[in-house]
């Protein structure tokens, strides 16, 4: 276990040693409506945000649970999700499915003329496992993504890995760091090899002892960006509905003098708790990238209730 951890903190080192432009934009996204209102400031925060979040958080998941989502971005762009996990012995093991659909684009030839039109997506699959010891938690997941545009596609094994500490000498407090989208390729588009965006996390979360509230903050670095912030928080109205804010500094970079560039890395939501089931919103503002919306909803099988 403390090699696995030494090694977690290592990884940094050899993902961006050979840093450059990277492709698989899927896997920068956020997909979790929880996760993207605390504008995905997950890597310490516990339980909620296992499912793209820090995998390590999964290992307090203790009954099988099941969800769908949706993601309504800018300019068409539609995803969806599918997720599915569940405790075994000391273990807790979950599946999730990524589907993203790009739209259709005219094919034009050389002087302009139109040829018709061309699809592009992308698809991901990953399995997490997670266990916990003691005050700490150790997380993986590898995964597989598919990219196609039109008659050409690339492919790639993806791999993630996190801890999340909770130090018993500071009372409601969660540490974590994760490393993401390590991997390599296995097809090409053509000749050349397409980068993963490798993304280093480190945070973490503290709940108020006084107020029913819990406050995010993390540093994030991707593969090809310099470092960047994020941070939030989550206010517990009643156990069955939930507040959540955030803000990233990423939000900078897309902004472009427009009349909404000053909300640019803003996001909000809630979440609503009824019986066994779960409904989880949220609303992301990006400026010139556009804003996005994200629906999800999950439960338990009546076994578990």
């Amino acid at each position: 276990m403390r090699y696995f951890s030494a090694l977690i903190l290592s990884l940094p080192l050899i993902a961006f040693a050979g840093a450059g432009e990277a492709g698989f934009d899927m896997l920068r996204r956020d997909f979790t409506p929880a996760s993207v209102a605390i504008a995905s400031a997950n890597v310490g925060f516990p339980q909620l945000t296992a499912f793209g979040g820090n995998p390590a958080a999964l290992a307090e998941k203790t009954v099988q649970i099941a969800g769908a989502g949706y993601v309504d971005d800018p300019l068409d762009l539609k995803t969806g999700f599918l997720y599915y996990s569940r405790p075994w012995k000391e273990y807790v093991f979950s599946a999730r499915l990524l589907y993203s659909d790009y739209g259709t684009f005219d094919r034009t030839s050389v002087s302009g003329e139109k040829l018709g039109t061309f699809g592009a997506n992308d698809i991901f699959v990953g399995f997490s496992g997670a266990r916990k010891f003691d005050s700490l938690l150790i997380g993986i997941e590898p995964g597989y993504i598919i990219s196609k545009i039109d008659n050409y596609s690339a492919s790639a094994l993806t791999f993630s890995a996190g801890i999340q500490y909770a130090p018993p000498f500071i009372p409601l407090t969660r540490v974590g760091v994760d490393i993401r989208n390590l991997g390599t390729n296995t097809k090409k588009y053509v000749s050349s090899t397409t980068p993963l965006p490798t993304d280093i996390r480190i945070g973490g979360s503290k709940k108020l002892e006084h107020l029913p509230l819990t406050l995010v903050a993390q540093i994030n670095k991707w593969q090809d960006t310099d470092w960047y912030f994020n941070g939030g928080g989550e206010f517990e109205i009643t156990k069955a509905f939930l507040l959540r804010a955030g803000y990233s500094t990423l939000g900078t970079d897309q902004r472009s003098n427009g009349t909404n560039d000053a909300i640019a890395g803003l996001s909000a939501g809630f979440g609503f708790q009824y019986t066994d089931y779960m409904f989880d919103f949220a609303y992301a503002m990006q400026g010139v990238v556009g804003d996005r919306l994200f629906l999800q909803f999950s439960w338990q099988p009546p076994s578990q209730r």
